[in-house]
């Protein structure tokens, strides 16, 4: 009897662990079509170095565990864009995660001193480890858009993501992000959301978009 109850126990310890690997593998399993190191690098030499824009607009939605005290929607107008070619800057970074809104082929790989913290960091740097954690097992995928820019993705990335518009937020979980930049280096949408998001679920979760228009 007690053999049968231990065989049955181990049996059941074995279900569970194979789909709780099964599970987080699905989270962590990048779509086809991710471009290789060199093939970005070529995209980022087309990055336009110098810009005729002075402002540009912010338009997307934002979910936080469907409080009321958050807004559900974002909407700027004619912000002043400064931009920052040669370094990472934050008055040139995004609404909701502060990655950097303008790419070059000098700022990509340059370094600057991290305001927060004082060490020296690549605008690169700041793009992925706003994504994920830096020396986790969680990885970036870069994928080419038909209008010559790229796409960076993570999926199931478990991080404590920093949201820093409407106000700082730090939210740890697993996210899908996808942050998108034009032919021109510039970045066109960040898009984040917990792994477990669906429609009808706004209190279990939280996600975020915005688009960018410059002019």
């Amino acid at each position: 009897m007690m053999k049968k109850s231990l065989k049955a126990l181990f049996v059941i310890i074995s279900v569970f662990l194979i789909s709780l690997v099964t599970g987080c593998s699905d989270h962590k399993k990048p779509e086809e079509g991710y471009i290789s190191e060199d093939r970005l690098l070529e995209i980022v030499s087309n990055f336009e170095y110098s810009s005729t824009y002075t402002n540009y607009s912010v338009i997307g939605n934002f979910n936080y565990f469907n409080l009321d005290s958050m807004p559900s929607t974002v909407s700027r107008t004619n912000v002043e864009f400064t931009d920052s070619p040669d370094v990472f800057a934050n008055s040139c970074s995004s609404h909701f995660l502060r990655i950097p809104l303008h790419l070059t082929q000098t700022n990509w790989n340059t370094e600057a001193v991290d305001e927060t913290n004082g060490r020296s960091i690549a605008t690169r740097y700041v793009l992925e480890s706003r994504i994920i954690r830096p020396a986790s097992i969680d990885k970036v995928y870069y994928y080419e858009t038909e209008g010559g820019g790229f796409i960076v993705k993570a999926f199931g990335a478990n991080k404590e993501l920093r949201i820093y518009r409407p106000s700082e937020i730090t939210c740890n979980a697993k996210w899908n992000i996808e942050i998108e930049y034009d032919a021109k280096g510039y970045l066109v949408r960040e898009f984040f959301e917990t792994v477990n998001t669906k429609d009808n679920n706004k209190k279990d979760c939280c996600y975020g978009e915005a688009n960018y228009t410059f002019r």
